[in-house]
């Protein structure tokens, strides 16, 4: 059975990233909050070093309802978890059928801009967070395709670059934790069959079951 999610989801579907851009009155940039991003997701790892579970956030789980997105991220089809140090991070696919993320600095501060981690979605995106504090984002991609990115703190970025798991699938993703620490992810298929892989072990990011 997977085990509650500690993130936020959206319901409705995005209508373009020109319009996060003008509800937020910012203007999405693609690279420049890579770098610090990436320090702030290494002091995260690093303050968590050698836990066997993440720590859970306190009131880190707000659920849209009537069909509304979450405050945090007033955007249709956005999903907000929380990093192992509090710090609260949205992801959502953009008008632009890329994946585009902001986070906060500080637990509890204000949230950056947008930023794009690129590639090409179908379908909304789901996330969970790993064992070793990593964010993993979930899509469906070319060929209906499942894809998968993870933050990396060894990356100039702070991200992986986009790997392929598979599947001819035709739903948003869903994704989350098992009992021992393995995240599993699931989508429709044109089969009309819910179709789950799960994590080799915990934190694998590119070594997954068949479907």
């Amino acid at each position: 059975m997977l085990l509650t999610r500690i993130k936020s989801v959206g319901i409705a579907a995005v209508v373009g990233i020109g319009l996060i851009a003008t509800l937020a009155g910012v203007t999405p940039a693609i690279a420049s909050a890579g770098p610090s991003h990436a320090a702030a997701i290494a002091t995260s790892f690093a303050s968590h070093n050698g836990a066997t579970t993440p720590p859970v956030a306190t009131a880190d789980r707000t659920v849209a309802a009537n069909g509304t997105a979450a405050l945090e991220c007033p955007y249709a089809g956005c999903v907000t978890i929380s990093n192992c140090d509090g710090r609260r991070e949205s992801f959502l696919r953009g008008g632009d059928a890329a994946l585009w993320y902001r986070y906060q600095r500080t637990p509890g501060g204000p949230f950056t801009d947008w930023y794009s981690l690129g590639g090409w979605l179908i379908y909304d995106v789901d996330v969970s967070r790993n064992t070793d504090c990593s964010l993993e984002v979930f899509g469906i991609g070319g060929g209906n395709a499942m894809y998968n990115i993870w933050q990396q703190p060894s990356s100039p970025t702070g991200w992986s670059a986009w790997g392929g798991l598979g599947g001819v699938l035709v739903s948003r993703p869903y994704s989350d934790s098992l009992a021992d620490g393995r995240l599993q992810v699931c989508a429709w298929g044109p089969d009309n069959y819910y179709h789950c892989k799960s994590q080799i072990r915990p934190s694998s990011h590119q070594e997954w079951t068949a479907w």
